[in-house]
């Protein structure tokens, strides 16, 4: 890149304002590492001509040019993780406001109940679990916090269906799809019996497998999710490419065309192959 007319490339630029040295310990470390195979460690993959550097400079230009590559990667996957996220909570908005048959402005917020503490019995429970969202001790307790969460920075307005949706955590909606509770007399907190066969399911329409895979799938996606909304750095995802794959497979259990999209128009694979090209301060940003 050319700056009032100059070629400058990573190495120009003063690390100490752009990333704290905690945060650049990480990518020191990584470019002493060597890759999988016998790959050689990134400071030994710097140009011929950097070779003769002292190692702690090497090792200072092989960190700051992969800090640049991860911070790429994580824009090349953001576009496409927005719209899956949004795509995964509309989903199961839809099937959890239609199959407890209330309306998405109310929202199913609204119908959830502590199943653990709230239920005497089991006929109690049977009765009120295709009424009522009944969840475990455990997992009631996350959604109240998260609820409160909500109320806090929504306190003169009551929460509506479309607000709850946008703002509380990817983690609340993959929690449903946890195990519950399957033990005696506790089907009403079995969500595989009261979630996901009569509800969530549908909201996957394209998908064959066990919800516990499905859900395995989910929380490598939110992984990455939150890594990259939090501004953490990538460099201990080693198979960027199964993340891409995944995230194209969750899509497509939704939506077969958003799935298509996705796939023609990302810069996923493309950006991860550039890693030896960021090592070499070549011009690709």
């Amino acid at each position: 890149m050319k700056f009032l007319g100059v070629e400058m490339n990573f190495s120009d630029l003063n690390m100490n304002l752009i990333a704290s040295s905690p945060r650049m310990s990480t990518f020191r470390d990584y470019v002493l590492t060597p890759g999988k195979n016998g790959q050689e460690a990134p400071v030994d993959r710097l140009p011929r001509a950097e070779q003769h550097l002292e190692l702690s400079e090497r090792i200072n230009r092989a960190a700051s040019r992969l800090y640049f590559w991860d911070s790429q990667i994580a824009g090349s996957f953001w576009p496409a993780v927005a719209l899956v996220e949004v795509l995964v909570r509309n989903a199961m908005n839809d099937e959890l406001c239609d199959y407890f048959d209330i309306d998405h402005e109310d929202g199913w917020h609204t119908l959830v109940m502590n199943g653990e503490d709230s239920i005497s019995s089991s006929e109690e429970g049977n009765q009120l679990k295709s009424k009522y969202i009944l969840l475990t001790r455990k997992d009631y307790r996350a959604f109240e916090q998260k609820l409160s969460e909500i109320k806090r920075k929504r306190p003169s307005s009551a929460i509506s269906g479309d607000y709850f949706v946008g703002k509380v955590s990817l983690g609340m909606w993959l929690s449903l799809l946890n195990n519950g509770d399957s033990g005696p007399g506790r089907g009403y907190l079995n969500y595989e019996q009261t979630l996901w066969e009569p509800c969530l399911v549908e909201a996957f329409p394209n998908y064959q497998g066990k919800r516990s895979q499905l859900r395995n799938e989910l929380n490598q996606f939110a992984k990455l999710r939150n890594r990259i909304a939090h501004h953490e750095h990538l460099l201990g995802r080693h198979n960027f490419n199964s993340d891409a794959d995944n995230l194209v497979s969750i899509a497509s259990y939704i939506d077969e065309d958003v799935a298509e999209v996705i796939r023609q128009n990302n810069r996923f694979r493309s950006v991860i192959a550039q890693q030896q090209d960021f090592l070499d301060g070549l011009t690709v940003l």
